[in-house]
């Protein structure tokens, strides 16, 4: 899956305008790559450590504390200076309220209920998935184009997510 969705976002799998690949920015992707380890060090965590009640309780002090963390970054970096009312588009705005309603209360609701009930081998597929999925939204919604090597990529992420899948299948069987 990993390979796949290397696959799916390599510079050379796309070109960019006038025909050029686009540079992968190298502090970007050691973001990504630092918040991907994070979010599964959280999640491994969160699978044994002893959290609020309700389940509810425990989801909304983690997405608040995020959203405040984010709110404190946002501020240090300027981002609050560059927001202006007036770009904010009806698109953009129902974009928003569909990532807060599907993305967080349900989407990071379902995950954390997903962890306590199912192995983290299989809730982790997430990771391969949701690139996967963004890349076909980005088709059917964005009318993007897919190059040759993005099926090829997409084929590798399904192949490895069920793998996966039978690998932890027989596990819960032994």
């Amino acid at each position: 899956g990993l390979v796949g969705v290397a696959l799916l976002v390599l510079p050379s799998a796309r070109a960019g305008a006038g025909g050029r690949s686009p540079v992968v920015d190298p502090v970007g992707a050691v973001v990504l790559t630092l918040g991907s380890l994070s979010w599964t060090v959280g999640s491994l965590y969160s699978r044994a450590s002893q959290q609020a009640k309700p389940a509810a309780l425990a989801i909304a002090m983690q997405m608040l504390t995020g959203g405040v963390l984010l709110s404190v970054l946002a501020a240090l970096t300027g981002d609050w200076a560059r927001l202006h009312p007036s770009n904010v588009t009806l698109l953009s705005a129902a974009s928003l309220l569909y990532l807060i309603i599907f993305g967080s209360l349900i989407g990071f609701s379902t995950y954390m209920w997903l962890l306590k009930v199912a192995s983290p081998t299989a809730v982790g597929t997430y990771a391969y998935v949701n690139p996967l999925v963004a890349v076909l939204l980005g088709v059917a919604l964005g009318g993007e184009r897919l190059p040759a090597t993005a099926f090829v990529a997409m084929s590798i992420i399904v192949g490895g997510v069920a793998l996966v899948s039978l690998v932890d299948a027989r596990r819960r069987r032994r």
